[in-house]
Formats: C-alpha cells, sequence, structure tokens
C-alpha cells in the first residue's frame, strides 16, 4: 500500500495496555513519551484568565496566554474547552503564534480521535505534508501504525513503525522499534523479532534517552518479556542465559531466564525448565 493511502482509510483507535503477546503490546501514549500537554498551577490559570481578559484581539501577549490555557485544559481532560482555545489561536492575528502550530496541530488531532476521525486525519496528514521536520512526525507516524496494528494488518503497521523509528533523537524511536519486533512476532517471525527487540535493549541511543524514566522501565519490561516469548519459539534451553546477558545484563538476565522456565513449564516442558532455572542461580552465584 502506498503511504498517501494511508491518510485515507482509517479510524484512530486506542490500544488495550500490555507487555504479552497475547493481550496486546505496551501502549504508551504521546503523553508517555514526553509530548503530553502541561497543566499550570490553579494560581496561574486566575492570572492568564485575567490577563486575556484585558487584551484585545491582536495582541502579541495573548497567543502565549491562549496556549498555555489549551494546554492545561486538556491535561485536565477538558477537551472541549481545550479544543475552542487553540482554534481561538489560530484565528489569532500576527506571527506570535507560528512557534505553537506544530502542536496545535498535533493536539487537534488527539482530541479528535474519538469522535471526528476524519478530522484527526486530516490534521496529520497536514502536519506530515506541510512541516516535515516537526518533532511530532514520528509521533504521527505511530499513530497511523497503532491503527493498522490494531486492525491486524501487521505489515502495513510495521512499515509506519519502521519509518518512525527512523527518527533517532525522537522519544518515539524506540517505542516504534519495539512495536516492530512485536509485529514481526505477531507474523510468527520469531528470529526476526529477537533481532528487534536486541536492538531495543541497547541503552546508548539518543532515542532511549530522550524518553521520560517512567517509560523507559515499561519499554524495557515489554521488551524484555517479548524477547523471552520470541526465543522460547526459536532458541535453545542451553544458549538462554549467554544470549540474555549479551542482551540485556546479568542482573536483568535473571529475570527473564526466570520468565522463560516459566513459559517452559506452561507448555509441559519441565526438562527445559529446570535448565534455564539452573542458569538463572549461575547468574545469582546460588549452587
Amino acid at each position: 500500500m502506498h503511504l498517501k493511502q494511508l491518510f485515507v482509510s482509517f479510524a484512530l483507535v486506542a490500544f488495550t495496555p500490555g507487555p504479552a503477546l497475547a493481550g496486546g503490546p505496551l501502549r504508551l501514549t504521546p503523553a508517555d513519551l514526553g509530548v503530553g500537554p502541561k497543566k499550570l498551577a490553579p494560581l496561574s490559570v486566575l492570572r492568564h484568565k485575567a490577563k486575556l481578559r484585558r487584551l484585545k484581539k491582536g495582541d502579541p501577549r495573548r497567543a502565549a496566554l491562549l496556549y498555555e490555557l489549551a494546554q492545561h485544559r486538556q491535561a485536565g481532560g477538558g477537551a472541549i474547552e481545550a479544543e475552542r482555545l487553540y482554534r481561538e489561536l489560530l484565528n489569532e492575528p500576527g506571527d506570535e503564534k507560528k512557534i505553537y502550530l506544530d502542536t496545535v496541530h498535533f493536539n487537534l488531532a488527539l482530541l479528535s480521535m474519538g469522535q471526528q476521525p476524519k478530522v484527526a486525519r486530516s490534521l496529520l496528514a497536514e502536519l506530515i505534508r506541510q512541516r516535515p521536520r516537526s518533532r511530532y512526525i514520528p509521533f504521527t507516524f505511530l499513530l497511523f501504525g497503532e491503527h493498522y496494528l490494531r486492525q491486524g494488518e501487521h505489515k502495513t503497521a510495521s512499515r509506519l513503525f519502521e519509518k518512525a523509528a527512523t527518527f533517532d533523537e525522537s522519544p518515539a524511536g524506540r517505542y516504534a522499534r519495539y512495536l516492530q519486533g512485536w509485529c514481526a512476532q505477531k507474523r510468527g517471525d520469531h528470529r526476526g523479532a529477537l533481532e528487534l527487540y536486541f536492538s531495543c535493549l541497547r541503552p546508548s541511543t539518543k532515542s532511549f534517552a530522550a524518553l521520560p524514566r517512567g517509560a523507559q522501565k515499561r519499554l524495557l519490561a515489554a521488551t524484555r518479556a517479548g524477547m523471552v516469548e520470541a526465543f522460547a519459539e526459536v532458541g535453545s534451553a542451553q544458549k538462554a542465559r549467554p544470549f540474555f546477558v549479551r542482551a540485556a545484563g546479568r542482573q536483568a538476565a535473571v529475570r527473564m531466564l526466570e520468565q522463560l522456565a516459566a513459559v517452559y513449564d506452561h507448555r509441559n516442558l519441565a526438562a527445559r525448565a529446570a535448565q534455564v532455572r539452573k542458569e538463572a542461580r549461575v547468574l545469582q552465584g546460588v549452587p
């Protein structure tokens, strides 16, 4: 499917959280990835409103006030009021609003997802066409990819996640690579999934460093869980310890070996389970 066609036929839908393959991939929202709206202190809200009442339309100071109030309303769940404020900002004369345009278009798309998917689609496609250097572009590809993932179109979803993953300095990049691995695993390409998960566990990438700490922990846990599931399909118990140590380090490898043993137990593979539990004890220095 041509990339342009991807903007024509979809409705944006949220995912059910859960790192296990059967329950769906880990769900990180734009806010989890560090691009969510920011709340104001209660006193600041009152001050902003008072200033807006005093300033006439066209005053260059109005842009920042409208933007910050819209962010506050969106963060607090006030979608209707946030959308009104964002659109009022777009209608302001002057150039002061230009620095907010990327964020406004992206957040208007997020606010429109549930009730007005066509509006969301139009805003996101416009953002890609007109602002190709915007920091929100990788998140836009993520949103499109998540839709196709939910629809079971894993190949198309993987292409979009691959596109998002090319943005090396964006916090969306590492998350997109994890979703690529999940797609590969769902398609039965467990070796390909292992390679993608392995690349996700590299700690030195700019994309990972850009993630908020909470998202880093959740993404690492989900990636390790996916790696364990994929390894159970194509790996051998004897090779599990060196592979997990190389991928995730000694401390994390212990937990991954325990998870692998649980998978083997569930499949009635008692000898393999005993083998990897023994390897876990070796890592812990326990006889």
